[in-house]
């Protein structure tokens, strides 16, 4: 069976590598992760210094 080299980068298209759009719904999972996490820090710092 022959490929023909279109279905060949094809395939090698569909196989490799993240979307733009599942690294921006991680970076945005992260972020707001980080966020809550920053805050509970910030809350404790304060309670402490008090």
């Amino acid at each position: 069976m022959v490929v023909e080299p279109y279905e060949k980068w094809e395939n090698m298209y569909k196989k490799c590598g993240f979307t733009l759009i599942e690294l921006a719904i991680s970076i945005v999972i992260v972020g707001l992760l980080m966020g809550g996490i920053f805050r509970y820090l910030d809350i404790q710092q304060t309670k402490k210094t008090i």
